[in-house]
């Protein structure tokens, strides 16, 4: 039987990174790609929470304008993950720490070494 108290560290481990993922910054990155220049485009959307509830976007730069609907999409879309990963994280963690609280008591082995013991001396 494996050792039960570290797939639940690692869990516990995954849980927070889903967390800090939600309150990550949004981020697109587009792949410019020409005869001789390969270059990388990273717009900065901002936390998923400002980039759901954000309606009017005039405020914003235009290169944020532009891809406002991206950058909506992907915030859904890190979301709603994220969700999806902290249910079945939650989910398994209690199903471990289930497990952890109803094993077999392990019996005490003093006689049956014993017993072994007399027989090998013989």
């Amino acid at each position: 039987m494996f050792n039960i108290k570290f797939p639940i560290g690692i869990i516990f481990l995954l849980i927070i990174t889903v967390i800090i993922n939600i309150f990550s910054a949004v981020t697109i990155e587009y792949y410019g790609l020409s005869y001789e220049i390969f270059r990388t485009y990273e717009i900065q959307c901002g936390n998923i929470y400002e980039v759901i509830n954000t309606q009017d976007i005039t405020d914003f730069t235009q290169e944020k304008r532009v891809n406002w609907k991206s950058c909506q999409q992907k915030a859904y879309v890190v979301l709603i993950t994220s969700i999806i990963s902290l249910v079945f994280l939650a989910t398994v963690l209690i199903y471990l720490v289930y497990l952890y609280r109803n094993k077999p008591k392990q019996e005490d082995m003093g006689d049956i070494l014993s017993i072994l013991k007399r027989m090998n001396k013989k």
